[in-house]
């Protein structure tokens, strides 16, 4: 009986070290999620894992945003921004909570599974306001605008883009 709690135990360990890890691999250093590798919104990669609103303002001119596309994008920005935050500091704290209840002994397995689906579920949310603001921010710019855009991301213009 207790060899079998011991390999459970260790199960459970060997599980939720692979599931943070993943996690953390899904987040940059500075705390922003990364992409999954199919894109975002119809965009390449390369652009799913790039702010694309501050991009978009980057490239202001390319794009012939007026000056209330560009104060609406910026709102939108830092609207998103403010929300990120909370969001990854709730998922910090989850994170935090999940590796104190997964080195108690015994683990509880029912805490330690609400607290997976509210990290998860915090997880969730943040990639769904993202991908709002996303919506939001194309929704501003004309068919012209949006196809310079495309342009813009696939030519992945290194040049100009300064990540963070």
């Amino acid at each position: 009986m207790k060899r079998n709690m011991v390999v459970s135990v260790v199960a459970l360990t060997v599980i939720l070290s692979g599931i943070v890890g993943f996690a953390r691999a899904q987040t940059s250093r500075d705390g922003r999620m990364m992409g999954s590798g199919h894109g975002v919104m119809g965009f390449s990669q390369a652009s799913a894992d790039r702010p694309l609103i501050t991009f978009m303002l980057e490239h202001n001119q390319e794009l012939r945003l007026s000056a209330d596309q560009v104060r609406s994008l910026e709102a939108i920005r830092s609207e998103f921004q403010q929300e990120a935050a909370q969001r990854l500091a709730e998922i910090q704290a989850g994170e935090a909570d999940l590796e104190g209840l997964v080195n108690q002994s015994p683990v509880n397995l029912t805490t330690v599974e609400a607290t997976l689906r509210k990290i998860e579920a915090q997880r969730v949310a943040f990639r769904l306001d993202r991908i709002k603001a996303i919506i939001q921010g194309k929704s501003l710019l004309n068919s012209e605008q949006q196809e310079t855009l495309q342009a813009l991301l696939e030519q992945g213009d290194q040049r100009t883009w300064k990540r963070g």
